[in-house]
């Protein structure tokens, strides 16, 4: 999927995508906002429309939206299983920094903002005031190329972008690229998926 990434960005762009960080309490620019601004005048079209509700309301919604999701329980990887896999306690700090930010920008984006403007259900209005705090900013690793990273990886990469998919694997998701830095855990991961 095309997109203009965080490096790439000069002018307007760079500016918009620094007050999606600053608004959004992130310092990543999801995939939908740099593949906006390859669309001459997007971006900015939907950052203005939709900027005051992640001022808003936005958070404590997308919060009570994720808390009343019936996801299926996957059970934890112990700290022998990581270790084993060459994952130490800071890699899987960092790695948690990561999914944390993920976690808490994805609930916010586009759908979940919108929310706003209809009537909570009751349980979901029930919900509002347990709402946690946004995720303290979390400075990530940048986003690596495709092209940068080890074939093994980016074939790891590929498979994991296979789970949950019927359509024509055109997009990678950041979040991959992201933990691309300890293939360790993708592999992890990876084998929990096909086990499940």
């Amino acid at each position: 999927m095309p997109a203009v990434s965080e490096a790439a960005a000069t002018g307007e762009i760079a500016e918009i995508y620094s007050d999606i960080r600053s608004t959004l309490g992130t310092s990543v620019v999801n995939l939908i906002w740099r593949n906006l601004a390859t669309i001459p005048g997007a971006l900015q079209w939907t950052w203005s429309a939709v900027r005051l509700l992640y001022i808003g309301a936005a958070a404590p919604y997308a919060g009570a939206v994720r808390r009343a999701l019936d996801l299926p329980k996957v059970p934890p990887l112990s700290a022998d299983v990581l270790t084993a896999a060459g994952i130490g306690q800071t890699e899987v700090k960092d790695v948690r920094a990561i999914l944390d930010s993920y976690h808490y920008t994805n609930a916010l984006a586009l759908l979940s903002a919108l929310i706003e403007h209809y009537d909570p259900s009751p349980t979901l209005a029930g919900q509002l005031s347990e709402t946690a705090s946004p995720a303290a900013l979390t400075e990530l690793p940048p986003l690596p190329p495709m092209a940068w990273l080890p074939s093994e990886v980016q074939r790891l990469i590929g498979e994991l972008n296979e789970f949950g998919t019927d359509t024509a694997l055109l997009l990678i998701p950041s979040m991959y690229r992201h933990l691309a830095y300890w293939p360790p855990y993708l592999a992890v991961v990876r084998i929990l998926l096909a086990a499940g």
